[in-house]
């Protein structure tokens, strides 16, 4: 909950914002994906077992900041969509390849628009998906309370 008000908040305020001031594409994801033997040592003192801030990190470097996890079938297809889409991104400002309409991922990444600020590709452990939420709309509760209180 104090991340939804602190910072899933934001951050679908500053997507709003980026779709109306840029003209170019701009692309969310949730890393959804999570192996609890990625936390090492810290992982039976977490309160939750979920996926949290930097887990993604060892999917795109291949070294944890905790533990690094065997590379299981299931972990190398994760590795492959998230860097695929990271690398691509970084060469040619889109995730999904260099060809406008076919993709080098498992499922389309599409951009963010102004009438869905939150479209967002979800990287799970089976196969990706789109979503039009971000953690299904909860955050929208703190960003009305923050504009009826600016």
């Amino acid at each position: 909950m104090i991340s939804d008000a602190y910072f899933v908040a934001g951050t679908v305020e500053h997507c709003r914002k980026t779709v109306a001031l840029q003209t170019g594409p701009a692309f969310l994801y949730l890393f959804e994906h999570f192996n609890p033997s990625i936390m090492g040592f810290l992982g039976p003192m977490m309160p939750l077992h979920d996926s949290t801030h930097t887990c993604e990190l060892f999917y795109l470097f291949k070294k944890g900041v905790f533990a690094d996890p065997e590379l299981t079938e299931t972990e190398m297809k994760v590795m492959d969509t998230y860097t695929t889409g990271c690398t691509n991104f970084a060469k040619l400002g889109n995730p999904n390849g260099p060809d406008a309409s076919i993709t080098d991922l498992p499922v389309r990444w599409e951009p963010i628009t102004s009438e869905n600020p939150t479209l967002n590709y979800v990287i799970t452990s089976e196969q990706p998906k789109m979503s039009t939420q971000l953690f299904e709309g909860r955050t929208n509760a703190f960003i009305d309370i923050r504009n009826k209180h600016k």
